[in-house]
């Protein structure tokens, strides 16, 4: 979507610079006569010249940007993630006092203990797989 959006871009720039090449003139006329026609026109000479380089470098740069976004995604902080983490949880630790400390061990604990059995049972239920289809040769 991101590249069809750029090309969208692109042929609105590129007629952009045409029109302006006879828009300038008119306005800079309208507005200051013979002088306004000539800055028009020369406004309209520029623009078309910089309107139309930028139409052809905007879908690569584009492109260029997303890759470099998705580059950057690979390399996240972790370890800095990991160290504010355990920061915010001492932090947070520091606020708890010692009864809500222990009520939470113990539901820790209840938890980790459901798990285990739960992981028991389900070893226990486990059965082999048997294939219904036979070999041809």
């Amino acid at each position: 979507m991101g590249s069809e959006t750029n090309l969208i871009i692109s042929r609105v720039q590129i007629g952009d610079a045409f029109t302006g090449l006879y828009r300038q003139p008119y306005q800079g006329a309208k507005k200051s006569g013979v002088r306004g026609f000539f800055t028009g026109l020369g406004k309209g000479i520029l623009g078309s010249v910089f309107k139309t380089t930028a139409a052809g470098l905007g879908p690569p740069a584009y492109a260029l940007k997303g890759l470099h976004t998705q580059l950057r995604r690979t390399r996240q902080p972790v370890e800095m993630v990991k160290a504010a983490r355990d920061m915010q949880g001492r932090l947070e630790r520091r606020k708890v006092d010692e009864k809500e400390i222990i009520s939470l061990a113990e539901e820790v604990e209840r938890g980790w203990e459901y798990i285990a059995f739960e992981n028991k049972t389900a070893k226990k239920k486990r059965r082999p797989i048997r294939h219904t289809r036979t070999r041809s040769s």
